[in-house]
Order: C-alpha cells, then sequence, then structure tokens
C-alpha cells in the first residue's frame, strides 16, 4: 500500500509541475476580459445611438 501511495503522489507532483498550456490559459483569460470589457463598450454606445436616432428620428417627425 506505502508503494502505491508513493506513486500517487509522485504523480501528483509531477502533474502540479506541468506547466503545458499553460500559456493557453492565460490567452483564454485575457480573452475573456478583453470580451467582458467590449461587451460592456457596446451596451452604452448602443444606448447612446439609440438615443441619437430618437431624436433624430422625433425631429423628423416634427418636422424641425
Amino acid at each position: 500500500m506505502s508503494r502505491k501511495l508513493q506513486r500517487m503522489c509522485s504523480k501528483a507532483k509531477q502533474v502540479l509541475k506541468n506547466t503545458n498550456g499553460q500559456g493557453l490559459v492565460e490567452y483564454a483569460l485575457i480573452l475573456v476580459l478583453m470580451s467582458i470589457v467590449v461587451i460592456a463598450a457596446l451596451k452604452n454606445l448602443g444606448d447612446e445611438t439609440n438615443k441619437v436616432f430618437c431624436n433624430v428620428s422625433d425631429r423628423l417627425e416634427s418636422g424641425k
């Protein structure tokens, strides 16, 4: 049983030391953060654009 436990501990240490794919995870996190920023910006721009078009529409309807 002790030998099996040692192998499991050794394997766990190898997995924790493994850095393959670390860069991919970092790029994925950056992409997620950038996506959140872009979505927030587009939401704000969308609201402002909607206000502008509503003002234009109102002025066209009123004849000014």
